[in-house]
């Protein structure tokens, strides 16, 4: 099982990083001016949100971090790891983030449930380019091969998975079966593991049940992602996505229920990966 061609380190592809990272990372801080900026919760209905002062956020680090250059993945992959590296560490940011969700209309009708997978949208700022979501496994599930329509990069919290990076057998974009592809590498992603991922590769997870991650993305690259779905029959099992012209492997997506919301906080914070609010404001 070899590597790409020109391609000596385990990172399958010229858009792929990955490093075990330990410890608390620093991001420097930058002054930036914040005119035209579109903050990430601005909203009059948030007035009995305890992180706002009226309709007017608190503000934290994560508004000081600039826009990256995603084209750039050895660029990117370092900036993104000193991020989620030093919000891993920050438990009352990471607590305050996931705890906001419930008085945004916004992130709340972006996080999502999936068979595969769950996602809360901890922190996003179009201006910038940039989403931050918790991702949580729903249980023992093997994703299909699959690609991404956008760069993004990965922090492990709690679990693990296999994860298989594999290349296409052929230069072809698009759609593809289990034939067009085969592995690259196998690693193993455990608490502390943060790697980048370019929207061109192709990979695989097997999830243990409760893993969660931090996952940054950056702006869609491409109009849809791909999977191989000959290895996903159980895709015609689910309901079609509650968006339209999504592809089959999005089937049984849908916005996560408040209900839904509160119970994977539940988990988090059970998981001792948040805490309770009382705990945040003390």
């Amino acid at each position: 099982m070899g590597l790409p061609p020109g391609r000596p380190d385990r990172c399958p592809g010229p858009r792929a990083t990955h490093q075990h990272t330990e410890g608390r990372g620093r991001h420097p801080r930058r002054r930036r001016a914040t005119a035209g900026r579109t903050r990430p919760w601005r909203d009059d209905r948030l007035a009995s949100c305890p992180y706002h002062r009226g309709s007017e956020p608190v503000t934290n680090w994560l508004d000081e971090v600039p826009a990256f250059d995603w084209s750039n993945a050895r660029s990117v992959h370092r900036q993104c790891r000193s991020v989620l590296t030093r919000l891993a560490g920050d438990r009352s940011l990471l607590s305050r983030l996931v705890h906001e969700i419930e008085h945004d209309p916004k992130r709340l009708a972006e996080s999502e449930i999936h068979p595969l997978i769950n996602r809360l949208i901890a922190y996003q700022d179009d201006a910038r380019g940039f989403q931050i979501r918790v991702h949580m496994s729903p249980g023992s599930r093997e994703l299909v091969p699959h690609d991404h329509k956008y760069t993004f990069t990965a922090y492990v919290l709690a679990g693990a998975y296999v994860h298989v990076w594999r290349r296409r057998t052929d230069t072809a974009e698009g759609d593809f079966t289990s034939t067009d592809i085969q592995p690259g590498i196998v690693s193993i992603e455990r608490p502390g593991t943060c790697y980048t991922f370019g929207s061109p590769l192709v990979h695989q997870t097997i999830m243990l049940p409760g893993t969660v991650t931090l996952f940054m993305r950056g702006p869609r690259e491409k109009p849809r992602s791909h999977a191989a779905l000959d290895m996903w029959p159980e895709a015609d099992q689910f309901p079609p996505s509650y968006e339209q012209g999504k592809p089959k492997h999005a089937n049984g997506q849908r916005p996560v229920t408040m209900d839904e919301y509160r119970s994977m906080r539940s988990q988090l914070i059970t998981r001792g990966l948040i805490d309770e609010l009382a705990e945040i404001g003390s």
